[in-house]
């Protein structure tokens, strides 16, 4: 009978014991049974979220429903969250990470995704809301639609140490890295990254949004940001300035020349959170130099 020596039998747990933290971490967990809403909390209006057809509505006066868990401590730092989001005309609503649970009032821990294709003008109101889905709520905002409403969409966010990136159907929107400090309004001291929970956002009863098939995937909690923080931090902070007080921040005249790419275009509109509009090279020393070459 051959014996294993209490080296190798110590080294063959720690390999089973990596492997299993390795699982649980690549592991999907749902977050709605399809059925009920068991695992969630809701804040100061409850009945503004109820279970239809296998998904959950939003509709009512202002709520916001938490994810508890099972233990009614869920918390998440690094993960992969995935949703299919529809809206219904001018509705609003949002997806928070990194939160907590709070009574009433807006969220005020963590980052809100932003859920909106179509903005909303009510009568006597002259407040337009311009940040559209896929936005990092204030920080890093997307100005046009990027979803269709009454039509289900999917949703995904990872969050990567101090890296937050948001697709719509598969299109990233925001490739934002936080600064060491960042810059935040007085209202906004909150956003930031640390771990927490999710919340689903009831915004007003005029508007009606559903979820269904929530996920998370839980990455390990040391990975590193793939993402670099912004290098100019002054164009970042008034970038936040501007966004937190609903400016669209749009430069719709750029050249794609040598040193400046499609991709590289693209690629800067993430991080900063600027839309482009790429202009056709026309005009004299350029690449379609007169209007024969342009027909």
């Amino acid at each position: 009978m051959s014996r294993i020596s209490p080296f190798v039998g110590l080294l063959l747990c720690s390999l089973m014991l990596s492997v299993a933290v390795a699982q649980s971490s690549s592991e999907w967990l749902s977050l709605f049974d399809g059925k009920s809403l068991e695992g969630w909390r809701a804040s100061e209006k409850p009945g503004s979220f109820r279970v239809e057809d296998g998904a959950i509505v939003c509709d009512g006066p202002r709520s916001h429903l938490f994810y508890a868990g099972k233990d009614g401590a869920a918390s998440f730092k690094n993960f992969e969250f995935t949703a299919e989001v529809m809206t219904t005309p001018e509705a609003n609503s949002g997806i928070y990470f990194h939160t907590e649970y709070q009574d009433a009032g807006w969220p005020s821990k963590g980052y809100e995704s932003q859920v909106n294709n179509a903005s909303r003008i009510d009568p006597g109101s002259t407040y337009v809301e311009r940040k559209m889905t896929g936005s990092l709520y204030a920080v890093r905002n997307v100005w046009k639609p990027t979803a269709a409403d009454n039509e289900w969409f999917r949703y995904r966010i990872r969050v990567e140490g101090k890296t937050v990136r948001i697709w719509i159907n598969d299109a990233m929107t925001v490739d934002y890295t936080e600064p060491e400090d960042p810059s935040r309004p007085a209202d906004m001291k909150g956003r930031g990254l640390s771990s927490g929970t999710f919340a689903l956002q009831c915004h007003d009863p005029k508007s009606i949004v559903r979820y269904r098939n929530l996920r998370v995937q839980k990455l390990p909690e040391d990975l590193p940001s793939p993402g670099k923080p912004p290098s100019n931090l002054e164009l970042d902070r008034q970038v936040v300035e501007l966004s937190a007080k609903n400016f669209p921040l749009l430069d719709l005249h750029v050249h794609l020349k040598e040193g400046l790419s499609l991709e590289q275009a693209l690629e800067r509109s993430r991080v900063y959170g600027i839309t482009y509009g790429i202009a056709v090279n026309c005009g004299v020393n350029m690449t379609l130099p007169n209007e024969e070459a342009l027909r």
